[in-house]
């Protein structure tokens, strides 16, 4: 489960447009669809538009639906369109407060900068320089929106804060800038 350790600067709802892990980096495009933009992976030497991402929190009865997370949640109250009977995947605590969350594709999620972020390890490229705190981190390298320690200013998006190596669990500070 990521988790904000310090209040960001800028946070904008988005829709996941693949599967991805909380705490992942993201960028920002537009949608065809919606008023939204979809949040994606960030791309390789990515320094700008880059956010973590959430899984959005919410506030529906339980047990919820799996739809209620959709873009398009609205179309789940239109009662002519109910099956008898409960089917389909039903969520007895809501995702944001799970454990390591995955926001699947076309699920409603935020996208979070210039704050600081703690992480679980399976975001991270594993590497002992991206566990000492003042590092500089970038987006990783292969494209999947991991951090990753970087030796350049000029790639870094952020620094390590501290590494929780009992809990494994990254401190990531990402500024407002990237």
């Amino acid at each position: 489960m990521a988790h904000v350790a310090k209040n960001d600067l800028h946070v904008r709802a988005s829709i996941a447009g693949t599967d991805i892990r909380e705490g992942t980096l993201v960028r920002l495009t537009a949608s065809g669809t919606s008023d939204l933009p979809i949040a994606l992976p960030a791309a390789s030497s990515t320094h700008l538009n880059v956010y973590v991402a959430f899984f959005a929190p919410d506030d529906f009865a339980r047990p919820t639906s799996a739809d209620m997370y959709k873009a398009s949640w609205y179309s789940v109250l239109d009662q002519s369109s109910w099956n008898e009977g409960v089917t389909g995947t039903r969520y007895p605590l809501g995702p944001s407060i799970t454990e390591n969350p995955l926001i699947a594709s076309g699920y409603k999620m935020l996208a979070r900068k210039g704050g600081i972020y703690q992480v679980n390890a399976d975001v991270v490229v594993d590497n002992a320089l991206a566990k000492i705190g003042g590092n500089l981190v970038k987006v990783a390298s292969d494209g999947s929106g991991k951090w990753e320690y970087s030796a350049t200013e000029a790639d870094a998006i952020g620094k390590v804060v501290e590494f929780d190596s009992a809990l494994g669990v990254y401190t990531f500070e990402l500024g407002f800038d990237s």
